[in-house]
């Protein structure tokens, strides 16, 4: 029996959610290839709420929904008050999520784009130290619950992530930038070359004199004012009472 139509004759609400996904990993370090990986995973969740309480479980183990429907049951025995329902069927707009060029990526041509990073790099900062991060995803989700929502989707997530390091004398420069997309850029190596300005613009060592000095934030500078802001910001923490911005709707926080 599918553990859905199982679950509802047992529980008031029921959610399912499968997922499966296969990850393609190349890195380098130091300039140099050092591994190439593939990874997959699949699995299957399901929360339920029962006499009013909230129940999870999962595994990754297709023959054992049973099991799965048993132990989702016995949490709800000691979970949390459910003060909410599982969403019913709604009609959404069609985002574009799934590249057949990003599905497509092989792990040598993986490899060589990241030897195009390095490319870019070395002949600017023969010292220079990259390290490259290449990944790419192929991941299939689908969610069902009682109410008779059941979508399903497809994702191709890649990300190419670039640092470099440079030690000269008391001097050490860090520069990182990434690009994340789910749909194939042609100039994929946009990111790299900005990377190159950055590399230019810092071959010149200098030194300030002590004191107090004007602060320019770079746009990805900005996340560590962000962070603390989404941290009190995320649903959890005002669900726990452990935001500093629980219970402060239409209060003025900041100047």
């Amino acid at each position: 029996m599918d553990i859905l139509t199982q679950l509802k004759q047992q529980a008031e609400q029921v959610e399912v959610l499968s997922l499966q996904n296969e990850k393609t990993t190349v890195e380098y370090e130091a300039n140099q290839l050092k591994t190439c990986t593939v990874a997959e995973t699949k699995g299957t969740a399901v929360r339920v709420i029962r006499k009013g309480q909230l129940g999870f479980a999962a595994s990754s183990d297709d023959t054992a929904m049973d099991k799965l429907a048993a132990n989702a049951l016995e949490s709800a025995t000691y979970g949390d008050k459910a003060l909410f329902s599982f969403p019913d069927p709604k009609p959404a707009p069609l985002v574009r999520t799934f590249d057949k060029a990003v599905a497509d990526l092989s792990i040598a041509q993986l490899v060589e784009i990241g030897r195009e990073m390095l490319d870019l790099i070395l002949p600017v900062e023969p010292n220079a130290r990259c390290n490259v991060s290449l990944e790419r995803s192929l991941v299939s989700a689908s969610i069902r619950n009682q109410k008779g929502l059941d979508v399903s989707f497809k994702t191709s997530p890649l990300s190419l992530g670039l640092e470099i390091d440079r030690i000269e004398g008391d001097d050490v420069l860090i520069l990182y930038d990434q690009l994340c997309t789910t749909v194939w850029e042609k100039d994929y190596l946009d990111f790299a070359r900005r990377l190159v300005e950055k590399l230019k613009k810092a071959s010149i060592i200098t030194s300030i004199k002590p004191g107090k000095m004007p602060v320019l934030f770079a746009p990805t500078g900005t996340l560590a004012l962000g962070l603390p802001l989404s941290q009190g910001l995320n649903g959890k923490e005002v669900y726990k009472g452990t935001s500093p911005m629980a219970g402060k709707i239409g209060e003025k926080l900041f100047d």
